[in-house]
């Protein structure tokens, strides 16, 4: 919300019909022999208008998803033998936005948050695909399954076998869900394949993990030792 004052003069304000666009501000002196008018762009990204997730987690914190812009639907694979169905929380980037998360009822199942800006008529919703890894079709069952140095040291690494050529990510959190480490793989090939992650520069102790393969994204948690 854009708002002016000027003494003794009129101020008036004309806000864009769409984004992007120009709120126009006009000032006109009270004999009306003069005026001033400003032009101030609004962007999509203006916080206004903005209904972004910050951050999504699960397990009470415990488990993070990372948030990537414009994306608004993430599959979680759970480990095997998973049948606690997760409790989303969610944080928003603008202060003053709001949100409500219908968690999901069954696992395979779906979590929705509704953010509305503070422009009450901008409004986005992101999707949870909740699955348990046996529920994996068979032919993702192999690139489901990374397999990662735990303890690690000073390099993190990651083993992890592809069907197919596929973008992987690698996120890693400290225990305040803040991102400390994150790789991004545009296309590894098929086959099997081996990541190194530098690591030596992070303080010993327990951090959680995303890696997503192929939009599947897999969680848990990893120990930083000597």
């Amino acid at each position: 919300m854009i708002t002016a004052v000027a003494e003794n003069a009129l101020v008036f304000i004309t806000y864009p019909k769409t984004l992007p666009g120009y709120t126009s501000v006009l000032i006109t002196s009270k004999n009306k022999q003069n005026q001033s008018l400003y032009r101030i762009y609004n962007s999509k990204d203006s916080a206004f208008w903005n209904a972004d997730l910050q951050l999504i987690t699960y397990n009470s914190g415990k488990d993070t998803i990372p948030v990537q812009h414009g994306v608004y639907e993430y599959n979680v694979v759970l480990p095997a033998g998973t049948t606690t169905i997760p409790v989303l929380s969610a944080k928003v980037i603008v202060a003053g936005s709001n949100f409500i998360i219908t968690q999901a009822s069954s696992l395979p199942g779906t979590a929705v948050i509704d953010v509305t800006a503070i422009d009450v008529n901008v409004k986005k919703q992101y999707k949870i695909h909740f699955t348990v890894i046996n529920g994996v079709r068979p032919d993702e069952m192999a690139q489901a399954i990374p397999v990662i140095q735990n303890p690690f040291g000073e390099q993190i690494h990651i083993a992890v076998s592809l069907m197919d050529t596929f973008p992987v990510n690698f996120d890693l959190f400290d225990i305040t869900g803040r991102r400390v480490l994150s790789e991004a793989y545009a296309g590894l090939p098929g086959g099997m394949e081996t990541l190194e992650i530098r690591a030596g520069h992070l303080p010993q102790g327990i951090y959680s993990y995303s890696m997503t393969i192929n939009g599947m994204i897999i969680t848990g948690k990893l120990v930083k030792s000597e």
